[in-house]
């Protein structure tokens, strides 16, 4: 009973005081020496005079002399710093004698000499290495403890004995590369040495001998023999400093975790039950600390700064520095105490510290964090402890700081202090931050950033100018958002959700999404109606609502973003302005989605819709409005199912009509998900149908296109009831246009080919200007184009698209078999027929109008327009319209020439220009103010003449009257009409049309 009771109150003096020794083990009170390199940080090949005693007993190893100096050394020993004594005369000698008997002495060491090399001398004890063996030796009579040794082997040496000189027990222990090597004897004698050395033996005659040729790291000397837990501890936080894993079987992760390792344990013979060491953590009041249980901890050396890396659910900031912990068996809670002096990083520390616990990796994450634990902090000493804290094998752990509350206190600036309740300005080391009612925050004139940001109900975020607002965390919605400007940035690291709870529809102008682990909408309407981009991750959609808009001023686009960036379900708007009824060629900017989803907005036929059907007469065949284009058949298919998948960038060409000729504003919807990356087409020979698929502009001048592709496309204009050409350019989102392949190819378009542009119209770009005749039905407005250009590559030519419009008039330039809507011309020839024809889609009167002709006049002194059928020739350089009458048919009726020479010009003017009357024997006349009519008429006819406006009204009653045979009456003598009015003469057989104007 009496030997038990003795144990425990050992136990109990021992967990008393502060255990600040190597690995927490002892204090000031019993380890009396204390040498360690790599804490005198002095420069390499620095000659020590004085080796610092860490213990607090100012026990230094000290040397004046400078030629017996030894050097400091770095990145010696297994990397650690060491002393490098030259086996000649280096030795330092302690500025008190040591003259304990009973010790513990650890020292770490590696020899250069198979001599005896001296590495600690003290007065009852000494250490030395010679041959293959590091020994003991005692005198009267001469014993010796040794164990085999390497050369250059890093190398720790323990040794443990009483003090009683008759009969005592030694213990050493040997670890190197080669693993422990230990021995037990009963010691019989102690030594009686007069002076206390590091790095030399003293002699018979009381002066130095047997210089160590070497390195030393670290002495340690307890003045007591220690217990088995407390050597395994001391064991533990050596051998992970100098990578010796012989030594750490009680602590597991040395390899990363290996600095400052400390720890308490409890054996039969004693326990270390408070532990610090040289860090700032304490480990004490273990709950069931028992026989074999152990907690010990190490660091990963990270600099005492703070980082934001952390799960922002639990903590703004924290420790850079992570400590691990290896439980051995059952040890029960403890508590943590953190020395903050220095290291005081929290705005608050009484409220805000949290000791953060990791089960998973270190990362330290939201999915990571397992425990977050406030504590209590005591400003004397600057300390904060934790209690009964429960850790786990593999557990890491570090200091965090809690996120504080910050409201809104008033209406202003959100970079203002005056707006917060912490008169600070938050940013993304803040949270949560809250906005409340009826305050309006502002970012308006700097950009601002934020953790985890709420607006509740009442409360209103606006943006006055063109800013960025960076979240870092969670984003809620209770209350409104005004954004007519500016934009969010969602850049966190952990992954965030942004919800609505308002009943509202939060409409965004800017987004951009720039986290790897996602964003993820869980709640509310969203809208958004600028630009959207998402660098990195995805936006998900898990829950909310989501719509790009398109309207009459906007046209929401997703600019450069990562591929694959959007999941869910997404609306994405496409609005049409009014117009004609009549086709018009589209496609979708999701991954995928369905005739249906059109056919809740536009009217479809001949798909199975909600709609119905339009037919051709009572029980007629069906009429199809929705198409798709066979890019290798060169032939159009009827869509005729609503649940017809439609892919991202896979075209289809609609009938938009209110009725047969007008069709009103609508909005169209595609429901999916946005697509993103890149996107390839087959090609085959001839025209191929293809779309833009992306939720922008494409910019097709820049795409990479295969061989005999160049950058001309077509797009339809359903104005104007035809095709329109252009060479390189952009193209609008979810667009169709034509492409014109000379075989069969691929061509990919990708992220980098997007535009960032606003628009929703679909041509929103300015041609260069080239020489063109547009063809015009005075009756409907649609019509066509066809250009000429002065160059002499035949890239340049560019086939004829025939409209879907067979109502549309069209002219086609005739060269050689083929039909073309532009013509590159040899200007090196002095004169170019090139032979127009014209298709008219009705009866009635067209207009040719001549366009930029001072774009060929540096080529050609005229440009004259030859009506086959009428006689006339038109001189485009003075008169650039030409209005006649013609027949629903197709006609081989132009030639336009382009002449070089003046004098050609002239004699191709007079030759043919002199008819006064047409071949037809009808012609309208103006003298002045008067409109004749003249004729030659073998038979009578009934004839009637309408007055129009350029736009088609009718502007006067219509004239009627009765021809015959030759003359010349008046039709008009005009007094009140000013300006150019249409002349339409309608006789049974045929329409004249002619433009006169007014002064």
């Amino acid at each position: 009973m009496k030997k038990r009771l003795f144990l425990l109150t050992q136990i109990i003096v021992l967990g008393s005081f502060a255990q600040t020794g190597p690995g927490g083990v002892g204090n000031a009170s019993d380890n009396i020496v204390w040498l360690d390199a790599a804490r005198l940080g002095l420069a390499d090949n620095t000659a020590v005079s004085s080796w610092t005693d860490f213990s607090g007993n100012n026990n230094h190893a000290t040397q004046a002399t400078g030629s017996q100096q030894p050097l400091y050394k770095t990145a010696q020993i297994n990397g650690v710093p060491a002393i490098d004594f030259d086996g000649t005369n280096d030795y330092l000698q302690f500025t008190n004698h040591i003259t304990t008997g009973s010790v513990s002495a650890y020292t770490v060491h590696q020899s250069q000499s198979l001599d005896i090399n001296g590495i600690l001398n003290i007065e009852k004890h000494m250490l030395y290495s010679g041959g293959n063996f590091i020994s003991n030796a005692y005198d009267s009579p001469r014993e010796y403890y040794s164990s085999f040794f390497n050369l250059d082997d890093p190398t720790v040496f323990q040794f443990h004995t009483g003090g009683t000189i008759s009969s005592d027990t030694y213990n050493s222990v040997r670890s190197n590369s080669t693993g422990n090597s230990a021995r037990n004897a009963v010691r019989t004698e102690l030594l009686n040495k007069p002076l206390s050395t590091v790095g030399v033996l003293i002699g018979s005659l009381g002066t130095p001998v047997r210089f160590q040729n070497g390195e030393i790291s670290e002495v340690i000397l307890f003045n007591r023999v220690l217990g088995l837990a407390e050597k395994r501890i001391v064991n533990a936080y050596i051998g992970g400093k100098y990578s010796i894993s012989s030594l750490t079987p009680f602590y597991a992760y040395a390899s990363i975790f290996g600095s400052e390792i400390f720890g308490i344990g409890q054996e039969a013979d004693g326990a270390n039950t408070t532990a610090q060491g040289t860090g700032i953590v304490e480990i004490s009041n273990a709950s069931s600390l028992d026989d074999g249980d152990y907690l010990i901890v190490g660091h990963d050396n990270a600099a005492l700064t703070t980082t934001t890396s952390v799960g922002s659910a639990f903590s703004k900031n924290r420790y850079n520095r992570i400590w691990r912990v290896d439980v051995t068996n059952t040890p029960g809670t403890v508590d943590i105490k953190f020395a903050l002096a220095g290291n005081n990083f929290a705005a608050d520390p009484v409220n805000s510290y949290r000791l953060l616990i990791d089960n998973v990796s270190g990362t330290f994450d939201n999915a990571g964090i397992s425990q977050s634990l406030t504590g209590t902090y005591n400003a004397v000493d600057e300390t904060i402890t934790f209690t009964g804290v429960s850790l786990t094998d593999g557990d890491f752990f570090t200091l965090g700081e809690e996120y504080t509350s910050i409201t809104s206190i008033s209406s202003g600036d959100w970079n203002s202090i005056t707006t917060w309740s912490c008169a600070c300005v938050p940013t993304e080391l803040d949270d949560s931050v809250f906005i409340i009612s009826p305050h309006n925050v502002s970012i308006n004139g700097s950009d601002a950033d934020i953790a985890n940001l709420t607006i509740e109900t009442g409360g209103t975020l606006s943006f006055s100018t063109d800013n960025t607002l960076a979240v870092k965390g969670d984003f809620i919605v209770e209350g409104s958002i005004s954004m007519p400007t500016g934009k969010f940035a969602f850049d966190g690291v952990d992954a965030q959700e942004i919800q609505n709870t308002s009943g509202s529809t939060v409409t965004f102008n800017d987004l951009e999404f720039n986290n790897t682990n996602n964003v993820s909408l869980k709640a509310g309407d969203f809208e958004v109606n600028n630009f959207v981009t998402v660098t990195a991750g995805q936006l998900i959609n898990d829950g909310a609502v989501f719509t790009f808009v398109s309207d009459a001023s906007n046209h929401s686009q997703i600019t450069n973003s990562n591929l694959n960036g959007f999941s869910g379900r997404f609306i994405m708007q496409r609005f049409f302005t009014s117009r004609n009824a009549g086709y018009a060629d589209l496609t979708t900017p999701t991954v995928s989605t369905t005739i249906g989803d059109w056919d809740q907005e536009i009217f479809m036929s001949g798909v199975g819709g909600a709609d119905g059907d339009v037919q051709t007469g009572a029980g007629g065949p069906v009429e199809h409005t929705v198409w798709k284009w066979n890019n290798s058949a060169q032939s159009w298919v009827a869509v005729t199912d609503t649940n017809t998948t439609i892919s991202a960038g896979e075209p289809i060409e609609l009938f938009l009509g209110d009725n047969l000729t007008t069709f009103s504003a609508q909005t169209m919807d595609s429901k999916g998900t946005p697509f993103t990356g890149p996107r390839s087409f087959n090609l085959s020979a001839g025209f191929n149908f293809i779309g833009n698929p992306y939720r922008a502009f494409l910019n097709y001048t820049t795409v990479t296109k295969p061989s005999g592709i160049t950058n001309q496309f077509y797009i339809y204009e359903q104005n104007a009831g035809g095709y329109s050409l252009f060479s390189g350019g952009f193209i609008a989102s979810e667009q169709g246009f034509w492409i014109n392949s000379p075989g069969t190819s691929t061509i990919t378009f990708n992220e980098a080919n997007k535009l960032s542009l606003n628009f929703n119209q679909i041509l929103r770009q300015k041609n260069d200007p080239k020489f063109e005749l547009k063809i015009t039905n005075l009756e409907n407005n649609y019509g066509n184009k066809v250009s000429f250009v002065a160059t002499s590559n035949a890239e340049d030519n560019a086939p004829f698209l025939p409209s879907p419009e067979k109502t549309s008039p069209a002219l086609t330039i005739q060269l050689a078999e083929q039909a073309l809507i532009q013509q590159a011309l040899m200007t090196t020839q002095n004169r170019v027929i090139a032979p127009v024809n014209f298709y008219a889609g009705i009866d009635g009167s067209y207009t040719i109008a001549a366009n930029a002709i001072d774009q060929l006049l540096g080529n050609y002194t005229c440009i004259v327009l030859e009506d086959k059928i009428e006689g006339k020739l038109i001189d485009l350089t003075t008169n650039n319209t030409y209005t006649f009458s013609a027949l629903k048919g197709e006609y081989e009726r132009f030639n336009v020439h382009f002449l070089k020479s003046s004098s050609d010009c002239e004699q191709l003017l007079r030759t043919k220009g002199t008819t006064s009357v047409s071949p037809h024997s009808i012609q309208l006349l103006q003298r002045g103010n008067q409109i004749e009519l003249a004729y030659d008429l073998e038979e009578g006819t009934q004839a009637r003449v309408d007055i129009l406006s350029l736009n088609g009204q009718k502007v006067l009653p219509s004239i009627e009257l009765s021809i015959s045979g030759n003359g010349q009456d008046l039709l008009l003598n005009n007094t009140e009409l000013k300006g150019i009015y249409l002349f339409v003469l309608r006789t049974n057989n045929k329409v004249i049309t002619e433009k006169f104007r007014f002064n």
